[in-house]
């Protein structure tokens, strides 16, 4: 064998899994394009980098409830295409309503959004590739393949890296602090102490609830040299004197700096207080699921209860199995490495799940991470079986492998086959192009409507499903509107009566096919749109 082939051989696990991984990530990338809006809830794309980028060039509060970090990353990426429109005078005289001085706006806030999701691509492949390389140094190279393979097929991971929302990066900066956390506990260097305070700052400063999860890690990296020292002296005095190493308070330093400089109190102190202020009322406040529950014991085992249900719909049933099992296996197997990865899980739960106000799906994630690690172990451990029932066992895992894949392609099919595109092509069939439609916010869940049609926008509801607005007020032909908004579809015989009640019959509804085997994920409800299209009775336009 050469050893170019030899190379190739060694390498082919990670080198599968980016392909894999830039394959799932990138299809039906082009989602809902082009657009001056993202159809994703909680993007940042397409203005908000750049917005950031104004507040900061001249000295402006910024006001926002994700940290700044990931706005400017993406103005970064922003700034090759915004020179390129300079030059080229596609942006002249920027202002901050739209067209916003472009001069072809739907091009270049496509393109905005395309660079978002890009940056969102790279990241995902990224995480994928940085938690094999830990998991590799922290077990072997099958765990490695099989934690990083999935990672690579996520239900929330895929669509995550296909928007650009925070949760991606947050996960891919956490990542480069694990591979840190895990060299630094295998052979302590100064460079590992800083590298994980830079990747700390820069997960925390992208979304601040990563926090949690570092609070056990900093927890393991005191305590468990005092403890191995300990063991090795039975000096309490030799042992204690480990908690101060030196090269810790380099690591905190860096932290520390990157802090200030990110989130810029100087220039934006009052932008920087509000953001402490709105997150310590809205995210300490203990989980309302607990404070519901007849008992706290109740709450917090309702609690888990949804995390975990979010877990089975990350990777399917199969995989939440395996999750399971290599919980037991590398607890009993490797106590000591069970406990290096769950101090981190249960300090992130003791510290933000429990006490956030609501629950979601992408809060679980990074406790998700880590909890692969133990499938990803077991089912290396299930490879390396040398026995008669090789031939079982290698079955099971290509079941294991195939399920996981297509659950998480499913993702790809639900992007491409989005209702929205059934709902564009019948509205420029069916509607006039005078026609007056009156678009129900928010403006991500709806389809892409005729420029030449005259569209008003207006927001009903609040977050809690509460009507706060009328409609009886205007004069419009339709009302297109998004049901599939989790208030909405709750309240949705109250929501239908409204528009009766002001003088709207449904024409057309148009909602997401599902083969039988992809998953419907309440808590990602972008992905799964119900377009309502309703008429006037009184006064109609038709095509």
């Amino acid at each position: 064998m050469t050893r170019t082939t030899r190379e190739v051989g060694d390498h082919w696990p990670i080198l599968f899994l980016i392909a894999l991984s830039l394959f799932l990530n990138l299809y039906a990338i082009t989602w809902g394009l082009p657009n001056i809006d993202d159809w994703a809830s909680l993007s940042l794309a397409p203005v908000k980098p750049l917005s950031f980028a104004k507040h900061l060039l001249y000295g402006e509060t910024w006001l926002y409830h994700y940290p700044p970090f990931h706005f400017i990353v993406l103005a970064l990426a922003y700034a090759p295409y915004i020179v390129y429109l300079f030059v080229s005078g596609g942006l002249t005289s920027p202002v901050d309503a739209y067209p916003y001085g472009l001069t072809h706006p739907l091009q270049s806030l496509t393109m905005f959004i395309l660079i978002s999701r890009a940056v969102s691509v790279a990241m995902g492949v990224g995480l994928v590739v940085t938690h094999y390389y830990t998991v590799k140094k922290f077990a072997d190279r099958r765990a490695a393949f099989w934690t990083g393979f999935f990672i690579t097929t996520a239900f929330p991971l895929i669509y995550y890296a296909h928007i650009a929302n925070v949760d991606v990066p947050q996960l891919f900066w956490f990542s480069l602090a694990l591979y840190s956390y895990i060299s630094l506990l295998q052979s302590p260097s100064t460079k590992h102490y800083i590298l994980l305070g830079i990747f700390t700052a820069f997960a925390f400063t992208t979304k601040d609830s990563i926090y949690a999860i570092f609070i056990g890690i900093a927890v393991i990296i005191l305590i468990l040299p005092c403890i191995e020292q300990l063991q090795l002296t039975k000096d309490v005095r030799l042992s204690l004197q480990k908690i101060f190493d030196h090269r810790i308070l380099y690591g905190l330093i860096v932290f520390i700096i990157l802090l200030l400089l990110i989130f810029n109190p100087i220039s934006n102190f009052d932008g920087f207080m509000s953001h402490i202020n709105k997150h310590s009322l809205r995210s300490i406040r203990g989980s309302w699921v607990i404070r519901d529950a007849p008992s706290k014991l109740f709450g917090h085992l309702e609690l888990i209860y949804h995390y975990l249900e979010f877990m089975v719909q990350s990777n399917g049933v199969l995989v939440f199995a395996l999750l399971v099992s290599g919980f037991i296996y590398v607890l009993i197997t490797s106590p000591k490495k069970f406990l290096l990865l769950m101090i981190p899980i249960v300090t992130y739960y003791i510290f933000f799940l429990r006490i956030h106000g609501t629950y979601h799906l992408r809060y679980m994630l990074p406790a998700y991470l880590l909890l692969l690690w133990f499938a990803g172990k077991l089912c290396g451990d299930i490879w390396n079986v040398s026995t008669k029932l090789k031939p079982l066992t290698r079955a099971f895992l290509g079941l294991i492998f195939v399920s996981s894949l297509m659950y998480g392609f499913s993702v790809d099919l639900l992007l491409a086959n989005d209702c929205r595109y059934q709902a564009e092509a019948w509205i420029r069939t069916a509607i006039a192009e005078d026609a007056i439609i009156l678009a129900l916010e928010p403006a991500y869940s709806l389809p892409r409507l005729p420029p030449t049609m005259t569209v008003l926008s207006r927001d009903l509801w609040d977050f809690n499903g509460n009507l706060i607005d009328d409609i009886r007020d205007v004069r419009a032909d339709y009302i297109i509107v998004s049901m599939a908004i989790p208030r909405r579809r709750e309240q949705r015989k109250e929501v239908d009566q409204f528009f009766i009640d002001a003088g709207y019959q449904p024409v057309q509804s148009f909602v997401t096919t599902l083969p039988w085997w992809v998953p419907r994920i309440a808590n990602i409800h972008a992905l799964y749109p119900e377009v309502t299209i309703l008429r006037n009775t009184y006064h109609t336009k038709s095509g």
